[in-house]
């Protein structure tokens, strides 16, 4: 249904009409229609669990009973096994369509959950002053006044994309809309309403969210690709519709939960990462030919620690994975800073610790930004506060 939340947040935006998109400084991005979607794992999904170094000496040692065998890993390199759950992302990954990122990270070492979302979110590791998401000053450079360029899918608001640019929150395509009897006539009684003072703010942002209703409710959800059932693969099924369906969708946020394993890790590991992989094997699939317009950046607030702990699980830790699929990138490949794995034995929080962090994750999304929406380097530093962006450190996901 059409929310007090999705309409509040729709008309303090001050958003224009989907057919009126405003004229940008980036004229790439202003005519493009390439989409970046932002997947954020919440809990701190153990990378050594997804993108496994077998290879690392230590890897067994330090893991007893979480440690994977090679023989149950889907093979990347000698070194290197993809989790044995991710047959969709295997598949991606093989057909150059998925690159990994390992020992990716914040430059901050808060192990609070809330902290490091927030910091990734807002692109500002340890400054608690902004409060504004990295999507969301994108949006603003780019000039977006179209509503729908800006989504965010979920229960909750993508923080990625909390700001002043517009932009849109949304439980699912079938909530937005109004439900039972009689939508047309309560929607021209609400417009009748408004009549006398068609020019007043109420009457022109009521105007406008009824006609972002109108525009999502027409939007069909059908396709013949099966999705998992559940959060994640229904609000991937509805991204893909609103992508097909042409509306203006320029970047979009939503979240997976169910990655903090402090206990029985090895138990709940298995479902999350089966459910991940389907539903992202789903979401390309579905997508067809837009598949190589959509990049999905899936990212987590933090890593595990690399020894378990006494309950079968790992704590919050340092360094983790990143997963880029579609897009144009350069797929096939597994990455790390300057093709060196800093090893699980030492690192600077100490042995054993965690994963080292030699990644910055400000490095993954200004690639992005710049490789995939063509912000230019110059523009990046309006996006990253307190952060300079050097293409010498981006960590290769697109062909030179």
């Amino acid at each position: 249904m059409l929310t007090r939340r999705t309409f509040l947040r729709a008309s303090a935006a001050g958003f224009a009409l989907a057919a009126c998109p405003l004229p940008g400084r980036l004229a790439r991005a202003a005519t493009s229609r390439d989409v970046l979607v932002a997947l954020y794992l919440r809990g701190g999904a153990d990378g050594l669990s997804l993108i496994v170094p077998h290879g690392d000496p230590e890897y067994a040692t330090l893991r007893p009973t979480l440690a994977l065998p090679e023989s149950e890993l889907i093979p990347m390199t000698g070194f290197f096994g993809m989790n044995g759950n991710f047959g969709e992302l295997a598949s991606l990954y093989a057909s150059g369509q998925m690159a990994a990122i390992h020992c990716v990270g914040s430059t901050d070492d808060t192990r609070s959950h809330f902290d490091a979302q927030d910091y990734m979110e807002r692109a500002a590791p340890g400054d608690k002053s902004v409060s504004d998401g990295w999507l969301n000053r994108y949006l603003a450079l780019a000039g977006e006044g179209n509503v729908l360029a800006g989504i965010s899918l979920g229960w909750s608001d993508e923080e990625s994309l909390a700001g002043p640019a517009a932009n849109l929150s949304l439980s699912s395509l079938s909530e937005f809309r109004f439900q039972g009897s009689f939508p047309e006539e309560r929607k021209a009684a609400i417009r009748a309403l408004h009549a006398a003072h068609p020019q007043s703010l109420l009457s022109m942002r009521t105007e406008e969210a009824l006609a972002v209703e109108e525009t999502l409710s027409s939007v069909s959800t059908d396709t013949n690709v099966t999705y998992p059932q559940g959060g994640l693969g229904y609000r991937l099924r509805d991204l893909a519709a609103l992508i097909r369906a042409d509306v203006g969708v320029h970047v979009a946020g939503l979240s997976m939960g169910g990655w903090d394993h402090h206990d029985a890790e090895i138990e709940q590991l298995g479902p999350a990462t089966s459910n991940l992989s389907a539903c992202l094997g789903a979401f390309y699939q579905d997508l067809g030919v837009d598949a190589n317009r959509v990049l999905t950046l899936v990212m987590t607030e933090f890593g595990r620690t690399v020894q378990e702990n006494g309950t079968f699980g790992s704590d919050h830790g340092r360094g983790s994975i990143m997963l880029a699929l579609g897009g144009g990138v350069s797929g096939g490949n597994l990455l790390l800073k300057d093709g060196v794995w800093p090893g699980l034995a030492q690192n600077p929080s100490g042995p054993r610790r965690d994963l080292e962090v030699t990644t910055d994750f400000r490095d993954v999304f200004a690639e992005v930004l710049n490789r995939h929406l063509g912000v230019s380097m110059a523009d990046l530093g309006g996006i990253f506060p307190s952060f300079a962006p050097d293409a010498n450190n981006f960590p290769g996901l697109f062909s030179a």
